[in-house]
Protein backbone atom coordinates (compact mmCIF):
# COMPACT_ATOMS: atom_id res chain seq x y z
CA UNK A 1 0.00 0.00 0.00
CA UNK A 2 3.05 2.56 0.83
CA UNK A 3 4.38 1.92 -2.69
CA UNK A 4 1.17 2.48 -4.39
CA UNK A 5 0.25 6.19 -2.13
CA UNK A 6 3.85 7.04 -3.43
CA UNK A 7 3.54 5.93 -6.96
CA UNK A 8 -0.39 7.48 -7.64
CA UNK A 9 0.65 10.83 -7.39
CA UNK A 10 4.09 11.04 -9.22
CA UNK A 11 2.60 9.06 -11.52
CA UNK A 12 -0.67 11.83 -11.53
CA UNK A 13 1.66 14.76 -11.62
CA UNK A 14 3.85 13.13 -14.86
CA UNK A 15 0.55 12.24 -16.69
CA UNK A 16 -0.62 16.36 -16.12
CA UNK A 17 2.55 18.35 -16.69
CA UNK A 18 3.50 16.55 -20.22
CA UNK A 19 2.11 19.13 -22.71
CA UNK A 20 2.27 18.19 -26.38
CA UNK A 21 4.73 20.77 -28.10
CA UNK A 22 3.19 21.93 -31.35
CA UNK A 23 6.12 23.12 -33.74
CA UNK A 24 3.83 24.56 -36.16
CA UNK A 25 2.34 26.85 -34.07
CA UNK A 26 5.57 27.77 -32.24
CA UNK A 27 7.01 28.59 -35.77
CA UNK A 28 4.06 30.48 -36.59
CA UNK A 29 4.23 33.07 -33.16
CA UNK A 30 7.74 33.25 -33.49
CA UNK A 31 7.36 34.98 -37.52
CA UNK A 32 4.62 36.84 -36.08
CA UNK A 33 7.11 38.85 -33.67
CA UNK A 34 9.40 38.60 -36.61
CA UNK A 35 7.28 40.35 -39.07
CA UNK A 36 5.53 43.04 -36.12
CA UNK A 37 9.55 43.95 -35.32
CA UNK A 38 9.92 44.28 -38.80
CA UNK A 39 6.69 46.57 -38.80
CA UNK A 40 7.80 48.38 -35.73
CA UNK A 41 11.00 49.58 -37.31
CA UNK A 42 8.92 50.96 -40.50
CA UNK A 43 6.35 52.80 -38.12
CA UNK A 44 9.41 54.03 -35.85
CA UNK A 45 7.23 52.25 -32.99
CA UNK A 46 9.37 52.07 -30.61
CA UNK A 47 6.62 51.67 -27.85
CA UNK A 48 5.82 48.33 -29.35
CA UNK A 49 9.33 47.49 -30.05
CA UNK A 50 10.26 47.65 -26.58
CA UNK A 51 6.56 45.88 -25.65
CA UNK A 52 8.53 42.73 -26.73
CA UNK A 53 10.99 42.41 -24.50
CA UNK A 54 11.42 40.67 -21.88
CA UNK A 55 11.10 41.70 -18.00
CA UNK A 56 14.51 40.90 -17.52
CA UNK A 57 16.45 41.92 -20.60
CA UNK A 58 19.77 42.09 -20.83
CA UNK A 59 21.49 43.75 -23.49
CA UNK A 60 25.81 43.33 -24.37
CA UNK A 61 27.28 46.89 -26.64
CA UNK A 62 30.41 47.39 -26.84
CA UNK A 63 31.53 44.54 -24.44
CA UNK A 64 29.14 45.98 -21.61
CA UNK A 65 26.76 44.32 -20.23
CA UNK A 66 23.55 46.29 -19.36
CA UNK A 67 19.76 45.68 -17.56
CA UNK A 68 18.48 48.58 -18.94
CA UNK A 69 15.05 49.13 -17.27
CA UNK A 70 11.27 49.85 -19.97
CA UNK A 71 12.25 53.63 -19.49
CA UNK A 72 15.61 53.81 -20.73
CA UNK A 73 15.03 51.15 -23.77
CA UNK A 74 12.21 52.50 -24.93
CA UNK A 75 14.88 56.37 -25.10
CA UNK A 76 17.21 54.47 -26.37
CA UNK A 77 15.54 52.78 -29.30
CA UNK A 78 13.10 55.64 -29.86
CA UNK A 79 16.33 58.03 -29.91
CA UNK A 80 17.31 55.30 -32.52
CA UNK A 81 14.14 55.14 -34.84
CA UNK A 82 14.08 59.14 -35.05
CA UNK A 83 17.79 59.20 -36.74
CA UNK A 84 17.36 56.48 -38.99
CA UNK A 85 15.26 56.44 -42.22
CA UNK A 86 14.56 52.84 -42.85
CA UNK A 87 14.05 51.74 -46.83
CA UNK A 88 14.21 48.02 -47.05
CA UNK A 89 13.65 45.11 -44.97
CA UNK A 90 14.08 41.84 -46.91
CA UNK A 91 14.76 38.54 -45.62
CA UNK A 92 17.40 36.55 -48.14
CA UNK A 93 15.45 33.98 -47.40
CA UNK A 94 12.86 32.31 -44.90
CA UNK A 95 13.93 32.81 -41.61
CA UNK A 96 15.06 29.10 -39.69
CA UNK A 97 13.42 27.91 -37.04
CA UNK A 98 14.03 24.76 -34.86
CA UNK A 99 13.42 23.49 -31.76
CA UNK A 100 15.11 21.28 -29.14
CA UNK A 101 13.55 17.86 -28.68
CA UNK A 102 11.26 18.73 -25.89
CA UNK A 103 10.49 22.21 -27.28
CA UNK A 104 11.58 24.44 -24.58
CA UNK A 105 14.18 25.90 -26.65
CA UNK A 106 14.23 27.67 -30.39
CA UNK A 107 17.36 27.10 -31.46
CA UNK A 108 19.55 29.30 -33.31
CA UNK A 109 19.94 28.96 -37.08
CA UNK A 110 23.58 27.74 -37.22
CA UNK A 111 23.18 25.27 -34.89
CA UNK A 112 23.25 22.07 -36.55
CA UNK A 113 20.91 19.02 -35.26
Amino acid sequence: MKTIAITYPIITLLLFSCTSFDSKKATQEILELHNAQRSYHFQKNAGHFVDQFSQEIIMLNNGRISAPSRAESLQRFDNYFNSVEFIKWDDLREPIIRFSEDGTLALPSWKKK
